[in-house]
């Protein structure tokens, strides 16, 4: 949806740039193409915050590298 209002607000704004369209026009697109930004922005912050739900339901955790065996630990 973002991809199409970005391809609404470049023809609007050429059409306004050769007088077929008012700046309104553009405008009302422009206001379309935020909002279509707006709602990707919220869709992925509600992604990510299932996919952290998921994997600690799942008994997952969030350690950045794996767990040192116990004998590396004690120099063994």
């Amino acid at each position: 949806a973002v991809a199409a209002a970005q391809k609404i607000v470049q023809i609007a704004s050429d059409r306004h740039r050769r007088g077929v369209l008012m700046q309104k026009d553009v405008d009302v697109a422009e206001l379309t193409l935020v909002d279509e930004r707006a709602q990707l922005i919220g869709l992925l912050g509600r992604q990510r915050t299932l996919r952290v739900a998921l994997i600690g339901a799942l008994g997952g955790g969030f350690d950045a590298a794996p767990a040192a065996p116990a004998h590396a630990a004690r120099g063994v």
